[in-house]
């Protein structure tokens, strides 16, 4: 399971919550997979991640009344897990932009002692 997977919820049973700790679970896997691929420097796409957890908390309220406690541990992990990915998603990006910003530093140089050579 990858974060950038379809929109197929078969797999995750994410289509219905009948069972809303398996729910979870799978979620957290996506965000460990996600992790894992963000620490190997490859792409991450998160939009089929996004629409299962959307899905989710749009039917947390077809949950039987009282059946909120038996998640809750899970819920805060999963916020704490998400957390996590953005603080680690957010470093890349600034060592990204920063890596590009020093590139860009290095072109300008090159462009200005080229062209005092010309004169």
């Amino acid at each position: 399971m990858t974060p950038d997977q379809g929109d197929d919820d078969r797999e995750t049973g994410l289509g219905d919550i009948q069972d809303p700790v398996a729910a979870l679970d799978a979620i957290a896997a996506e965000i460990s997979v996600a992790r894992e691929m963000l620490a190997r420097g490859d792409a991450v796409n998160l939009h089929s991640m996004e629409v299962r957890v959307t899905r989710f908390c749009a039917q947390l309220a077809s949950l039987p009344p009282g059946s909120g406690q038996a998640i809750r541990s899970r819920m805060l992990g999963l916020i704490d897990a998400l957390n996590v990915l953005e603080r680690e998603m957010r470093q890349v990006f600034d060592e990204t932009a920063r890596e590009m910003g020093g590139f860009s530093a290095r072109q300008r140089a090159t462009a200005a002692y080229g062209r005092t050579g010309n004169r």
